[in-house]
C-alpha cells in the first residue's frame, strides 16, 4: 500500500514538473496582451562589447599564458637533454651492479621488474646483484 501511494505521489510530482517546464518553454501569458499573444522568454544579449581588448582588475597584473620565443625553447630542450642524461648516468652508475631492471628496496631486499610487467620482491639484496 506505501509503495503505490509513494507512486502516485511521484507521478503527481513528475507531471506537475512537466506541465511546469511546458509552460515555462511554450511562454506565458501576457495580461496586457489580450489578443492571445504570447510572451516569450528572449535570451539575455549584452550591451557591450564582450570580445574587446581584455581589461584586468585595478591593481592586479595580468600574468596568462606565455608564449616562447623558438631560441628559448631550443634552449630549454638542450638544457632538458643534458639533465636527463645526468640522471640517466647517475642511475646507472649507482645501479651498475645490480641486474637489468632490478633496484634496491628501501628498508630490506630489492624488486626486479619484468617484462610482462609482474614484480619479482626478494628478501637479500644479493640475490638481485650481477653475480662474477
Amino acid at each position: 500500500l506505501h509503495r503505490r501511494k509513494n507512486m502516485r505521489c511521484s507521478q503527481l510530482v513528475f507531471f506537475f514538473l512537466l506541465a511546469f517546464t511546458v509552460g515555462i518553454i511554450q511562454g506565458w501569458r501576457d495580461e496586457s496582451s489580450k489578443n492571445g499573444e504570447m510572451h516569450q522568454i528572449k535570451p539575455h544579449l549584452p550591451t557591450h562589447d564582450i570580445h574587446g581588448e581584455f581589461q584586468p582588475r585595478p591593481g592586479k597584473a595580468y600574468t596568462g599564458r606565455k608564449t616562447l620565443t623558438k631560441e628559448r625553447g631550443e634552449q630549454i630542450e638542450k638544457e632538458a637533454q643534458l639533465n636527463h642524461k645526468k640522471v640517466i648516468d647517475e642511475l646507472n652508475s649507482r645501479f651498475r651492479d645490480y641486474k637489468e631492471n632490478c633496484f634496491p628496496r628501501p628498508k630490506k631486499g630489492c624488486r626486479c621488474n619484468l617484462e610482462d610487467g609482474s614484480v619479482l620482491l626478494y628478501d637479500k639484496e644479493e640475490e638481485c646483484k650481477i653475480k662474477i
